[in-house]
């Protein structure tokens, strides 16, 4: 049984749907990364830096990328969110990726909770994902 298309009938795109940059607590600009995304042939990336209001690894806005797209690469508009609540490790936060966030989505507030941040992101029409899975 085959689960592929057969070899050389398709186009499949190589991209990474959680990365970060030092929009939040990456080490390189985002230029930067998307730099070395695309010498290693990759055709998309999402700068998933974290959508949070705190000391620590935050920022406060989705990363606004467009102006790195190229006719051979793309971004999308991508968050980290975060929320309180999560019951084990990892400072009772959670970890949730939202790709394809419009740029004027907002942090969670201290009371939002999981199923809300998540249903908000779909809703504002991003697909959502668990970030670091071994946490949970």
């Amino acid at each position: 049984m085959h689960l592929l298309p057969p070899y050389n009938t398709q186009k499949f795109f190589r991209g990474n749907l959680h990365g970060h940059s030092n929009h939040s607590d990456g080490v390189l600009s985002p230029q930067a990364v998307v730099k070395k995304y695309k010498e290693i042939g990759y055709d998309f990336i999402c700068l998933s830096d974290h959508l949070w209001r705190g000391s620590k690894f935050a920022a406060e806005k989705v990363l606004e990328t467009k102006n790195l797209n190229e006719i051979d690469f793309i971004t999308i508009p991508s968050a980290e969110l975060h929320c309180k609540g999560k019951k084990y490790i990892r400072d009772g936060l959670w970890h949730i990726v939202a790709n394809g966030l419009p740029l004027d989505f907002k942090c969670a507030d201290k009371e939002e909770t999981a199923p809300h941040l998540v249903e908000r992101a779909i809703e504002a029409g991003a697909f959502v994902t668990i970030a670091h899975p071994e946490w949970y």
